[in-house]
């Protein structure tokens, strides 16, 4: 872009300049600059000349006196605009004023381009403050105006803004030169033109040139820039009057006039003056002005008796005048020169300033005189502040030591020199900015000097009082140790004293413990670090000498854990006992002992090597190193618990060897006669908490010759004391109650099962099978559904067959014998109530002869109106199972299979003794495992199960084998979450001989309905296979899950074999514990006095079929281990002859076999008491391991520590368990006889936490250790954290699958949120708390609810 700028000239001429540099603002104003060198393109100024195309500051400065009030600067804002036709409307903003090269005498701004309608605002201070515009200019104060200090600033009608600056400085200069020089002037004929004839002189702050004015003076005389006045010809006549007028102007254009008169003579005095012994820089400093002369060289052409008459010295600007006494002015030498010299009369009268010198003359007897005036340099006496230097002490305060060498000059004055010295001012160096840098060493006094020295060579200096030394080596880098008394390399230790070394002497050293943030100075040579942990490069370590000059820094760079405190064992008994004869793995003590979350304890004993006990480093497990045969007391030994920082501490324990602990209790059946048996044990099974008590009931089947059968029910407890079946039917004993048959040809009682919770009123309910009863058709059977109660009354099946206590289920057709096998079926429909399941094996079906039938009865609240086969198998009120083929007998045996898929509804069994495979061999047996269904009571017919749809199909191994003649839930025996199942098959062949029976463990398995075959089992995939000891065993005969009798996490099981040892009789019963493997198991292995992989069960005497029925007995005594129940149908009692017992033997950790005859004699101790039974509000634990069993009401259970179990009962409950209760549920130890346990038991139960920053982690608690939990209440004291999966949440509700988790905000819930996992799908306000609510597709009727305060991750 070009601009091209009409400027006026004085005469009213124009000429016209083009810019050649512009520059672009950002929001698109174009300013234009002229300034210095353009190019004129021409003028119409006559008074200007040109030649050619000049630059505009020649044309300016050689025609100064025509060209002086022109513009030469314009500044032009331009404002792009697209399509721009520059009319008028596109005039650019822009200020001018009368320039002279940055300077101006007019302080009138001239602003143009503002339109109508806009408005303008000005600024002189860089924007700080605006002020209105008024017209189109403003007025400048006299002054220097800083670049862009000048703004203007344009607002149009629609409030755009646009806004121009001045980029350079502008001066504004109003005062015009004064003229000094006289307004005389002689000079002598004859005088050459180029001669001098008068120097003009004028002041001004800023440069000042010269000009004669306009007219005929001009003809006769010229004068330079610099007011040096000349003839233009050679005066050769004396005349007077020579006028001239001089014009003075300065930079910013202010003029002075002075009208000169010169007179041409003959005779001319005239001097020269002239200063000596100064500077060539037209000043006279404090130091020359002590040598300073004045001079001077007289001219007097025919002139003689020459005097100086007065020397005077004026200072500008003001009034004051020095004249020279007579007595000092000198006389004339005889060369015509004189001197001034100096004295300090007359140098002391000037005082700062410029001076005016005029000498006076007078010759020829005083009738000639003449004078000189000379403009003196300035005189300054004003020596420039004294500088000062200073320098960062770094070392002790004022001890002049430094490892700094720069030393910081102060008090510069701007514009002058200044100078330092390091060597006692020999030289100096010109200084640059304001510091200088000393090398190492030592400067004694004065040897540092700092002096400047101003323009007009006055001179300061300072310099240093006191010595300096510069230092700047660092000390050498220090080393640090610490004792590591924990493990080797791990930097724990309980020893917090850090050692530093290579210390040099007479220096600091300090040590940092927060990664240098702050240092504090060491002592001596070590340090202590208080407890804690110091993370990575924390711990720092440096020494700094004297002159501040510190080492590298020394740190640690792995973390430091520094650990002073000491263990502190868990409060528990020291106190403890062990029965003789245990076995050598038995848990003796286990000992318990925290210093913190990250440590690790290792355990050992005090004097090992002389101790009769050892101890397992890792876990403080503590057991005797031989087995102890001899009761007694007072052996000690001392735990030393040490963390890993080598902290220990000290507890001794005292144990006690007791008498064998009493390993179960007999039931005595009850006799009619001397001549008639009552088979007691020939149906055995878990009752479920009938009572309501906490403990686990029993139910056992008398089946009696000839007469109406009983089945009695016995209610859990903790001693040895044999039960009198007899006693309980004649109502003596408040251990139980009868159920007595309800016809002599009923066969009341031929299978007996726990039906769980049928009614929903917090109490498990029993179910009784009378297969030959026949209410609508001959040997169409019954069953009988008796509500749980906590009285001992007796029950008649009849008055249930009423309605009352219970309800009948009435067979559908003539000879189907149902009840022939009844069990509980779990909650199949997912409505939380339990349902039944009741076998038909008689049944025929449509198309099949003796197929069998098993029906599902849903359980129902509020009524006991019987239920009629006949409607389940229309599909109301439940469904039914239809056998696959003639003469399968399916239903045989039935049980619920658990939750063998996953969904969270319990899946079923069914056996099928009679069925062979397709053409196969007869008799090898199936059994049909039936999914769980909701809202679906359509008939399952098993010919779809074979084909996968609804559950699917195990083939037995081999013909007579008699596959699913026994068939029970396995519990969860792998540990993979699923319910696994047992199917016997007593006739089994086996490597140990023809019949030795064989029983099958298949795993439970999701997402595959594929048919299992036994052989495959039998092979080691999908489960394992159990062989029978010897032939004739038929091991298999009965089999069930035993619940979880060792306490290892794993359900175990139980394997009935009526017949062992050739055929005998004698019957043995085998318990195998849970295991993730597939390895077959041989009951040989077992049978051993101490068995590998379980215990045997020995019968107490011969041909009496121990083991004819078997069965999980739940936790009967309470102690957290699960027990069992065996059946021997033929045993002589007190009570009669073949009267038959049953045995209930407590769960235990240990493989020693189990004697019957040692249970029969009532011998051994109770292994650990009851410590809190009743029906209290409260019940408050201590730090011991304790045994809460409660009843049925809302009772508040609060554990202190320990290994605590809590048996709820009924009633909604509150278990309370702190950090320790939670920290015994994680661990598989028993703690005196007690695995930790939490069972809600019936009704709405809460399982709340105590203390703060607990982490109740399901996924890493066992399944089974904490079931029956409706709520679970992290509140606490403090945050709290619940971990589970669905898993989790499916067996610790195990009647709902609907678990409930509040809290507070601080609380939080770890779950598995995502797709195919937990999702949140809605929200549901109960009391005060809202809820979310979230699902799981992988089972339907599982619901976590979780409270809205809580934090769901």
């Amino acid at each position: 872009m070009s601009c091209l700028v009409s400027l006026p000239t004085e005469d009213g001429g124009l000429y016209h300049i083009v810019a050649d540099a512009f520059f672009t603002l950002e929001d698109g104003t174009q300013v234009v600059y002229f300034y210095g060198e353009q190019s004129i393109v021409s003028t119409e100024s006559g008074a200007v000349r040109t030649s050619g195309n000049q630059s505009f500051f020649n044309v300016v400065t050689s025609n100064i006196g025509i060209v002086s009030a022109v513009v030469v600067a314009a500044i032009v804002a331009v404002v792009s605009s697209s399509g721009s036709d520059n009319n008028d409307d596109d005039t650019p903003l822009t200020f001018t004023f009368a320039d002279t090269g940055g300077f101006t005498s007019s302080v009138v701004i001239t602003v143009s381009g503002v339109k109508e309608g806009e408005t303008w605002q000005y600024s002189i201070d860089g924007g700080a403050y605006y002020t209105n515009g008024i017209g189109n200019s403003f007025t400048l104060v006299e002054g220097t105006h800083a670049a862009n200090a000048i703004k203007i600033k344009l607002t149009d009608a629609t409030g755009k803004v646009s806004e121009i600056t001045n980029t350079s400085p502008i001066v504004v200069d109003t005062t015009a030169p004064s003229f000094i020089s006289s307004t005389t002037v002689g000079v002598r004929t004859n005088t050459d033109a180029s001669e001098v004839i008068y120097k003009a002189v004028a002041t001004d702050n800023n440069i000042v040139t010269y000009a004669l004015e306009d007219g005929n003076q001009k003809d006769k005389f010229t004068i330079s820039e610099r007011g040096e006045l000349k003839y233009k010809q050679k005066q050769t006549t004396i005349h007077d009057d020579d006028k001239v007028t001089i014009i003075a102007t300065d930079t910013a254009g202010n003029e002075t006039k002075q009208l000169v008169t010169i007179s041409v003579k003959d005779f001319v005095l005239s001097t020269t003056v002239a200063w000596d012994n100064i500077g060539g820089n037209d000043s006279i400093n404090i130091e020359e002005l002590a040598m300073a002369t004045l001079g001077g060289t007289v001219t007097g052409i025919n002139i003689n008796s020459i005097v100086i008459t007065s020397i005077t010295f004026k200072r500008e600007g003001t009034d004051t005048t020095y004249t020279l006494d007579a007595n000092l002015l000198p006389s004339i030498n005889d060369d015509n020169t004189w001197t001034l010299v100096n004295n300090d009369t007359w140098t002391s009268q000037l005082e700062n300033g410029n001076y005016i010198v005029t000498v006076k003359l007078s010759g020829n007897d005083g009738n000639v005189t003449g004078q000189e005036i000379v403009r003196a340099v300035t005189i300054d006496k004003i020596a420039p502040t004294m500088p000062t230097f200073d320098f960062t002490d770094t070392g002790l305060l004022g001890d002049g030591i430094t490892k700094n060498g720069v030393i910081t000059v102060g008090n510069l004055q701007s514009g002058i020199t200044w100078q330092y010295s390091i060597n006692h001012g020999t030289s100096f160096t010109n200084g640059e900015g304001s510091s200088f840098t000393l090398a190492e060493g030592t400067y004694v006094r004065k040897d540092i000097q700092v002096r400047q020295t101003d323009v007009v060579g006055n001179v300061s200096i300072a310099s240093n009082i006191a010595p300096i030394v510069v230092d700047a080596t660092s000390p050498v880098t220090p080393k640090l140790t610490f004792v590591n008394t924990g493990s080797l390399d791990d930097d724990i230790t309980k020893d917090g004293v850090i050692t530093v070394g290579d210390l040099e002497s007479g220096i600091t050293w300090q040590y940092s413990v927060d990664g240098g943030t702050n240092f504090t100075n060491g002592e001596g040579s070590s340090f202590t670090l208080v407890e804690g942990t110091y993370g990575a490069n924390a711990i720092q370590i440096k020494q700094t000498d004297i002159a501040g000059n510190a080492s590298d820094i020394v740190k640690i760079i792995s973390p430091i854990v520094v650990d002073t405190t000491s263990p502190i064992f868990a409060q528990q008994s020291t106190t403890v006992d062990i029965f003789v004869n245990a076995p050598i793995t038995t848990t003796v003590y286990n000992a318990q002992a925290s210093v913190g979350d990250a440590d690790r304890i290792t355990y050992s004993i005090k004097n090992a090597n002389t101790s009769k006990f050892s101890i397992t480093d890792d876990t403080g497990i503590v057991t005797y190193k031989t087995i102890q045969t001899t009761v007694h007391n007072d052996d000690t030994f001392t735990i030393i618990a040490t963390d890993i920082a080598g902290n220990a501490t000290e507890q001794a324990v005292t144990v006690s060897v007791r008498p064998p602990a009493t390993q179960g209790f007999v039931i005595d059946g009850q006799s009619i006669g001397q001549s008639v048996g009552t088979w007691n044990g020939w149906s055995v099974s878990s009752a479920g908490d009938v009572n309501g008590d906490g403990l686990d009931d029993l139910i056992v089947v008398d089946e009696v010759e000839g007469a109406a059968g009983k089945s009695y029910v016995v209610f859990g407890r903790t001693d040895k004391t044999t039960v009198s079946l007899l006693a309980i039917a004649l109502g003596t004993s408040a251990g139980g109650f009868v159920m007595n048959g309800e016809a002599a040809v009923d066969k009341d009682g031929f299978s007996v099962s726990s039906a769980g919770d049928v009614n929903g009123d917090g109490l498990d309910d029993l179910i009784v099978g009378s297969p030959s009863a026949g209410a609508i058709a001959s040997n169409a059977g019954k069953s009988y559904v008796v509500f749980g109660k906590a009285n001992g009354a007796v029950v008649n099946l009849s008055v249930i067959a009423s309605g009352m206590g219970g309800f009948v289920i009435n067979g559908e057709n003539t000879f189907d014998l149902s009840g022939s096998s009844v069990s509980s079926a779990g909650d199949v429909n997912g409505d939380g109530l339990d349902d039944l399941i009741v076998g038909a094996d008689n049944a025929s079906t449509v198309t099949s002869a003796y197929a069998g039938k098993s029906y599902v009865v849903f359980g129902k609240k509020g009524s006991t109106t019987a239920v009629n086969l006949s409607a389940i198998a229309s599909g109301t009120g439940g469904f039914v199972i239809n056998g696959e083929n003639t003469f399968d007998l399916s239903g045989s045996s039935v049980s619920s299979a658990g939750d063998v898929n996953g969904d969270g509804l319990d899946d079923l069994i069914i056996g099928a003794k009679g069925a062979r495979l397709t053409a196969g061999p007869l008799l090898t047996g199936k059994s049909y495992v039936v999914f769980g269904k909701m809202d679906n009571t359509t008939a399952v017919n098993l010919s779809a199960i074979v084909s996968g749809m609804g559950g699917f199909v195990i083939n037995g191994e081999n013909a007579q084998d008699y596959s699913g003649n026994s068939v029970s839930s396995a519990g969860d025996v792998n540990g993979d979450g699923l319910d696994d199942l047992i199917v016997g098959a007593h006739k089994a062949d086996s490597a140990s001989g023809s019949n030795a029976g064989k029983s099958y463990v298949v795993f439970g398995k999701k997402d595959n309905t594929a048919a299992v075959n036994l052989s495959t089992i039998a092979s080691g995939v999908g489960g394992f296979v159990i062989n029978g000891e010897n032939a004739n065993d038929k091991s298999g005969f009965s089999v069930s899950s035993a619940g979880d009798v060792n306490g290892d996490g794993l359900d175990d099981l139980v394997v009935g074999a009526y017949n062992p040892d050739g055929g005998s009789g004698t019957g043995k019963s085998y318990v195998v514990f849970g295991k993730t493997n597939g390895a077959a198991v041989n009951l040989s292995a077992i049978a051993s006095d101490f068995g590998t992989g379980g215990f045997v069960i020995n019968s107490e005497s011969t041909n009496n079929k121990s083991g004819f029925s078997v069965s999980s007995a739940g936790d009967v005594n309470g102690d957290g281990l699960d027990d069992l129940i065996v059946g021997t149908v033929i045993e002589g009692v007190t009570s009669g002859i073949d009267a038959g017992k049953s045995y209930v033997v407590f769960g235990k950790t240990d493989t020693k076999a189990v004697n019957l005859a040692d249970i029969s004699k009532d011998e051994g101790a109770v292994a650990h008491a009851i410590d809190f039974q009743g029906d209290k509000r409260e019940y408050i634990g201590t730090f011991a391991d304790e045994l809460f069993v409660a009843g049925l009401g809302d009772n508040i259970l609060i554990g202190g520590g320990g290994t605590d179990v809590f048996n709820a009962g009924a009633g909604d409950d509150t278990i309370i368990i702190n950090s320790n209760n939670l920290d015994k549920l994680y661990s598989s130890i028993l703690g005196s006889h007690l695995l930790a346990r939490v069972d809600g038991g019936g009704g709405s139960d809460t399982l709340k936490l105590a203390g703060s920053n607990l982490n109740l982690d399901l996924s890493q608690i066992d399944n089974g250790r904490i079931q029956d939990i409706e709520i679970i209440d992290l509140t606490g004291s403090g945050d709290n954290i619940l971990k589970l999966n669905l898993n989790d949440l499916l067996d610790i509700s195990s009647e709902t699958n609907t678990l409930k988790v509040v809290g507070n905000s601080g609380d939080k819930v770890d779950i598995e949120v995502m797709v195919y996992a937990f999702v949140k799908d809605s929200m549901q306000t109960e009391g005060n708390i809202t809820y979310d609510i979230y699902s799981n597709i992988n089972a339907p009727t599982a619901e976590l609810w979780i409270a809205q305060d809580l934090t769901v991750f």
